[in-house]
């Protein structure tokens, strides 16, 4: 599988997935939600993720996608409203993680689609997205029937 090969395992406790809950984190992929609406965005860093998403705040002079948002809709985005959808150290390979992400995620706020993954691919990550969510039924299932 394509995200076995990039040894990026959802739900698995190898993964720092979950809340962002220190902006100290490097070489990260991350994903925002607007706290008003359902726009998301999905990126990548390799510095810390708090420098980040302070950019993102930013709503003058050179700002992100996220922040023209903000700007323009009066919404607002916090630490609470990222999660860290992985980490990867290397260049290349943060960067295909954030395309994998970007186009299973489909984030409105992204002003492109990350690195360029050949369409040979695309069955690939739409098998990987089905198995994920085949994973994440299963376990509200399991918690549902335990509780």
């Amino acid at each position: 599988h394509l995200l076995q090969a990039l040894q990026y395992h959802p739900g698995t406790a190898s993964t720092p997935q979950g809340p962002c809950t220190t902006g100290k984190k490097c070489g990260s992929i991350y994903k925002i939600a607007c706290n008003d609406c359902e726009e998301i965005y999905v990126g990548e860093t390799s510095r810390a993720l708090g420098t980040r998403l302070n950019e993102h705040l930013r709503t003058k002079g050179s700002i992100t996608a996220v922040g023209e948002h903000i700007k323009a809709s009066g919404h607002s985005i916090s630490l609470d409203s990222c999660s860290i959808l992985g980490r990867e150290d290397k260049f290349w390979r943060r960067k295909v993680h954030e395309s994998v992400a970007i186009h299973q995620q489909r984030p409105t706020l992204n002003r492109d689609t990350g690195f360029y993954l050949p369409p040979i691919y695309q069955p690939l990550i739409a098998c990987d997205s089905a198995r994920a969510g085949s994973h994440d039924r299963q376990a509200t299932t399991t918690t549902t029937n335990s509780q």
